[in-house]
């Protein structure tokens, strides 16, 4: 239970999920259940309007709600709408925020805008992107000034004060340069967004042309995925539901080298090329491939910044770091 619902609750957070989250929010790799173990990770009592471990009490009616939001030290709303023409972000559709602005004020209300609508596969043959409008939640932006998070910052939106949002992965780092045994992996169930079918070429290639170990296998377990990430030299990533996925920090957790289709939105603390290899188009892909294969020790001398720029910035204590800086005023952190 709460503990004197009605008095200031120091180094408390309100963490809302809205409607359309919460099929998000079922699994352990999911927005809401990362961002209460971050919070709980600094110390921080989390309530929320959800179920999970790191979650202190679960509200469950709309009074407590109301006297929750007044003496907790911040308020972040967590939704996963997809606007559109037909369907755009609308307050009436998440009964639970039409009272935040009412009983929080904007000083202490963050949002965490998680889902996209970044792609469209009529404009991937290039490997370009239509940004679909809405693409933010003008109320929630306007009633957040400097509030706002976007997993998907686009530069012209980061100019507004939108922050991006760097998710981090859960999947645990390894300690110790894992053996290489293959030079280049490419696993994607699913390949018809971004440049997945080109990678595909592009590593069948490769093989085909026998010069590389490369293994091409897309109904991987999880330990068999993490065990080929970890065993290879370079790992193929490309865009998928937006243009940032899980896969691109696993991999670099894994200790492989990310090859990343080039991306258009900002990364909070993005890696840079003496981290990554980056491509815009299949044959950049194909003779970057080429070159950067013949030369291994360049190779682990990437990863091994790309893995010390990741345990920086981007592990749950780091990212955790990141939004407690922002949202809780550090007189209230222990």
């Amino acid at each position: 239970m709460i503990m004197m619902l009605t008095k200031k609750m120091q180094s408390s957070i309100l963490l809302l999920a809205s409607i359309s989250s919460f099929e998000c929010c079922l699994t352990p790799n999911n927005a809401l259940h990362k961002l209460a173990l971050m919070f709980h990770t600094y110390g921080i009592r989390v309530i929320s309007n959800i179920q999970c471990k790191y979650v202190s009490y679960t509200i469950i009616n709309q009074d407590e709600l109301v006297n929750v939001i007044q003496t907790v030290e911040a308020t972040v709303a967590v939704f996963a709408s997809w606007p559109s023409a037909t369907s755009p972000y609308t307050l009436d559709t998440e009964p639970i925020f039409r009272l935040l602005p009412q009983y929080c004020p904007p000083s202490r209300l963050y949002h965490i805008d998680y889902f996209e609508r970044s792609w469209c596969n009529r404009a991937l043959s290039d490997g370009s992107a239509l940004r679909e409008e809405p693409f933010i939640h003008t109320a929630f932006f306007e009633a957040t000034p400097g509030g706002y998070f976007k997993r998907e910052c686009y530069p012209d939106l980061r100019a507004c004060g939108i922050r991006p949002y760097p998710e981090p992965t859960l999947t645990p780092w390894i300690c110790k340069a894992p053996k290489k045994n293959y030079d280049l992996f490419c696993s994607f169930p699913q390949k018809d967004t971004g440049l997945r079918r080109a990678c595909i070429r592009v590593s069948e290639r490769l093989r085909r042309e026998r010069k590389f170990n490369v293994i091409i296998k897309d109904d991987c377990t999880p330990d068999q995925y993490r065990a080929y990430v970890s065993g290879s030299y370079i790992t193929l990533d490309a865009w998928g539901a937006g243009q940032i996925n899980h896969r691109f920090l696993e991999i670099i957790a894994l200790r492989s080298i990310c090859c990343r289709q080039r991306y258009t939105v900002e990364f909070h603390a993005d890696y840079d090329g003496r981290m990554i290899i980056e491509y815009s188009d299949e044959q950049e892909l194909y003779d970057k491939l080429q070159r950067y294969l013949q030369m291994k020790s360049v190779l682990e001398r990437m990863e091994e910044a790309a893995y010390s720029h990741y345990l920086k910035n981007h592990t749950v204590a780091a990212v955790g770091k990141y939004l407690v800086d922002i949202i809780i005023p550090q007189s209230a952190v222990h």
